[in-house]
């Protein structure tokens, strides 16, 4: 049973990893746009998927993460040192994120903002905003931080999990409109109780297997109220941000709902056990690495040119290829395997 609990998370990542690079593919549609390309063209179904998207696949993914986690540690007994749970993730996590970095990420940077050394200090060295990699950064603090609090965010009570939200907010906040701190601090705040629900989400799993239509059907009903409500609270006025501000944060945590009971209903699909997804699952967090800039540069020669579904459609094709050839190549040699956590 912990094997097939397992498996199915780990499949729910590989489909999260994919979502992030169509995410990718659409994020110049979202609200204010992204990269050096500036829409002209307003598309209110890519900007509404862009948005829906965003609120999904992190939080689903750091769930999925803390839910590994929670069951490596606390049911098989792994990770009983911290110096060598310490060392697994420096290898995994901050290794790529170095190597990444210089070799592919800041070349592209560099090319396309016209950037000094200073923004190159900024934004990758103090990890400020260090394009797709800030969520290794993160991540990586979360595991941290869990490992060092142990026990006690595990087991928890529903009450104690939603004071933990309760907190965990409302401390992001505060750090967001007041700080400014280096290596990702304030979103380590932001997602670490998404980690927690996911080290305490063995029960919530269950829930999903069991399949009730009404608990399916009331978790579904409340992500899309909420999403709508995000969608449009976006007056300026504080009471309208709040709003905004919590109705993003329950479409997260329906959403993760969501992605799971979707899943369970079609996990016996004949595509999970297929060639072509088990590669997928190999390579996702390579692919990961590697993607954004690819499409950075199908943006730069495309957009404007092509009609938008077309654009769309080359910057998903050719960043999910690339970046599956670059992740196989890396991995064919042990040297480079160990730089892309391979």
């Amino acid at each position: 049973m912990d094997n097939r609990r397992l498996n199915d998370v780990s499949n729910v990542k590989a489909i999260m990893m994919l979502s992030i690079i169509i995410y990718h593919c659409i994020a110049i549609w979202m609200p204010g746009g992204w990269f050096i390309v500036k829409t002209e063209e307003r598309n209110v179904v890519l900007s509404c998927i862009a948005q829906w998207m965003n609120l999904i696949h992190i939080y689903v993914f750091t769930f999925a993460s803390g839910y590994i986690y929670s069951v490596m540690r606390f049911e098989r007994n792994h990770y009983n040192s911290f110096w060598i749970f310490l060392k697994k993730k420096i290898k995994r996590l901050l290794i790529p994120y170095v190597f990444v970095c210089v070799v592919w990420i800041i070349p592209f940077y560099v090319l396309f903002y016209k950037s000094s050394l200073g923004d190159i200090i900024y934004k990758y060295v103090l990890a400020y905003s260090p394009s797709q990699l800030w969520y290794i950064i993160m991540l990586f603090m979360v595991f941290v931080i869990a490992y060092l609090f142990g026990d006690k965010l595990y087991n928890l009570s529903i009450i104690r999990i939603v004071a933990l939200f309760v907190g965990f907010e409302t401390l992001y906040l505060m750090l967001d409109r007041y700080t400014s701190l280096p290596f990702q601090s304030a979103m380590c705040v932001k997602f670490m109780p998404y980690f927690v629900l996911g080290m305490n989400g063995k029960v919530i799993i269950e829930v999903f297997k069991n399949r009730s239509r009404v608990f399916a059907a009331s978790m579904i009903a409340a992500h899309i109220i909420f999403f709508v409500i995000y969608i449009l609270s976006t007056s300026p006025i504080i009471s309208i941000k709040v709003l905004n501000f919590l109705s993003a944060t329950i479409c997260s945590i329906t959403g993760i709902f969501f992605v799971f009971i979707v899943y369970h209903e079609i996990e016996d699909n004949a595509i999970f056990s297929s060639h072509f997804f088990i590669e997928l699952k190999e390579n996702s967090f390579q692919m990961y690495l590697f993607h954004q800039q690819i499409i950075w540069c199908v943006l730069y020669v495309f957009y404007g040119k092509l009609p938008v579904l077309l654009v769309v459609l080359i910057s998903f094709v050719l960043s999910f290829s690339v970046s599956m050839i670059i992740s196989k190549i890396l991995k064919r040699n042990i040297l480079t395997r160990q730089f892309v956590g391979g």
